[in-house]
């Protein structure tokens, strides 16, 4: 636990800074949110011939849930519908649509 009582600096966006290479399958998950795109999140970043990053939001202990984690799945639920967490997939393999 390394931030236990919170860390006062601004968030870093990994998903974007390992985007911004451009050679780096990069996607973002949340399991019960949207479980067909997690398998195919998984699926594609196994098949990419370089670096793969999948980030999950699974929520701990330390994230304050009321109700305890029993309620882990409707937070993650909640966290996308409420935009907090954004699900998407980059392949670098596919052409930008424009």
């Amino acid at each position: 636990q390394f931030a236990a009582a919170g860390k006062e600096a601004q968030k870093k966006d990994l998903a974007a800074m390992a985007m911004s290479y451009g050679s780096v399958y990069v996607a973002q998950v949340g399991m019960v949110a949207d479980y067909n795109q997690c398998v195919k999140a998984l699926v594609e970043a196994e098949s990419y011939p370089g670096p793969s990053l999948v980030i999950c939001y699974a929520p701990c202990i330390s994230h304050g849930i009321k109700g305890g984690l029993v309620n882990a799945q409707s937070e993650i639920k909640r966290a996308v519908e409420t935009g907090y967490w954004q699900l998407f997939r980059f392949d670098p393999r596919r052409p930008p649509a424009g």
